[in-house]
């Protein structure tokens, strides 16, 4: 189905979501306090959450297109390359496994829960690659031209989700940014009213942000337990976004029983059978397991009028041949009855999707395991197709949905969020009781987030770039 998409079109697309989001910020007149924030300053509206608010068609979403990657080892220290990149190692029936998820155990090494990196990876990443956040002397890029819709492009439907196509060339099932050319070195730059764009120091971005909090943004229509607290500082024009562990997560990951802490670990344990170093070499499964190092991919994307920059971590390319064809690794425990697949499609596959699709992850594997941590079967999912698994099912949900309240979520955050000062921190608080997005204001320090050394970087007209290790 072909769809012209001029600018009259766009103008009426902002206007609804202006008028949208007025009929989903609602005043407070006893606005609820975070523990966490008890000397912050409380402000009147907040946003409703409820599904069926948000929905209708889906908005704009453009293919997420990696701009770059970097790389965490076992002592946390970063790396501006892709040294931690792992290999897909499947093994020779899919069907017929065992693999021993508590092997090991006694040798995890495990990195410190109780410190939080915050975005602080990220804004190293930026402010190594920083010449990827320039303009072109013209004022744009080949990516800023390739972002909006044009006549001689298609809307094409996959798994309910529209993406940018071109009518020769497209490649349907990658999941990923074939489509739309990205220059390596250079980020799309964005149009924006309170953006000076002459000045070097602009990152011409509206978000900046870790890929887990999109996804937990795009679960909330369908959340019913867990809450979140995200911080959001405004800083030369950009909006940071870092989540905050709420009292209720803190308590739960601290009182954490033995078995709940083992199982934990059999995720990454899963991760070890199934990938190489190299991608020749095959698994090394004696090797003591740890969660400390990764690879992490840097993607930029566009939601309706919301330009983002976001990292997340990768388990896992296909190949040598395919690096740029990332695979996402989970375990999920074997289903024996038919209520156990429907809540199995309800709860966890939204949190799969999401997670997959916002990085343009193509494929999910899966080992299912029984209680006892014994992977017997792998079976693969094509992210865009995640969706039609429960087509049809009682209180399914629907991904435009997700796409809607994150979108409108973004626009409240730019409605409240007035101080462009990285000391001021917005405290965005959502929980499954009141179903509604409140904030508070607060420059408390224990809340500030966004290093110094970062600040100075970014006001400096000429910064000097990291060097691959920091």
């Amino acid at each position: 189905m072909k769809r012209q998409f001029e600018g009259s079109q766009h103008e009426e697309q902002a206007k609804h979501q202006k008028k949208s989001l007025e009929q989903r910020t609602v005043p407070q007149t006893n606005q609820h306090v975070s523990k966490s924030a008890m000397a912050a300053h409380v402000k009147t509206l907040s946003l409703q959450t409820h599904p069926y608010l948000y929905d209708r068609r889906n908005p704009f979403f453009r293919k997420p297109a990696e701009i770059g990657s970097f790389s965490i080892d076992i002592n946390r220290t970063f790396y501006n390359d892709a040294r931690q990149l792992a290999y897909y190692f499947p093994p020779k029936d899919c069907n017929r496994v065992n693999f021993d998820l508590g092997h090991g155990y006694d040798t995890f090494i495990k990195k410190l829960e109780d410190h939080r990196d915050r975005l602080d990876l990220i804004l190293k990443w930026v402010q190594a690659n920083r010449r990827k956040f320039k303009l072109n002397t013209g004022g744009s890029t080949q990516n800023e031209r390739n972002s909006k819709p044009s006549s001689g492009q298609e809307v094409k439907h996959v798994g309910e989700q529209k993406y940018l196509q071109r009518d020769q060339g497209s490649n349907e099932k990658s999941g990923r940014c074939d489509e739309t050319k990205t220059d390596q070195n250079k980020v799309e730059p964005e149009a924006k009213s309170c953006i000076n764009q002459n000045e070097d120091n602009n990152l011409h971005t509206d978000f900046i942000t870790w890929r887990g909090h999109l996804t937990k943004l795009l679960c909330t229509p369908y959340e019913n337990r867990d809450g979140w607290i995200m911080a959001v500082s405004l800083f030369n024009g950009t909006y940071y976004m870092s989540e905050v562990e709420t009292e209720e997560a803190k308590e739960q990951r601290l009182n954490m029983t033995d078995r709940q802490k083992e199982m934990t670990y059999w995720g990454h344990k899963f991760e070890q059978y199934v990938t190489s170093v190299d991608g020749k070499q095959e698994p090394n499964t004696e090797g003591a397991v740890n969660n400390c190092d990764g690879y992490c991919s840097v993607v930029r994307t566009r939601l309706n009028s919301h330009s983002l920059v976001f990292s997340g971590e990768v388990d896992c390319c296909q190949s040598l041949q395919n690096k740029s064809h990332y695979i996402e690794l989970k375990t999920s425990r074997e289903m024996d009855t038919d209520r156990q697949y429907r809540n199995f499609k309800r709860f966890k596959l939204i949190k799969w999707w999401a997670q997959s699709f916002l990085v343009g992850v193509p494929e999910i594997i899966c080992g299912f395991r029984d209680d006892d941590g014994r992977v017997l079967r792998l079976e693969r999912f094509e992210t865009l197709r995640v969706p039609d698994l429960q087509k049809g099912e009682r209180n399914s949900w629907n991904p435009n949905v997700s796409l809607n309240f994150c979108d409108e979520f973004l626009s409240f955050v730019k409605k409240v969020v007035d101080q462009d000062d990285p000391k001021v921190v917005y405290l965005f608080e959502w929980n499954a009781t009141s179903r509604q997005v409140t904030y508070t204001i607060t420059e408390e320090p224990e809340h500030v987030f966004l290093r110094d050394w970062y600040i100075d970087s970014i006001r400096n007209e000429n910064p000097t770039q990291l060097s691959a290790t920091t």
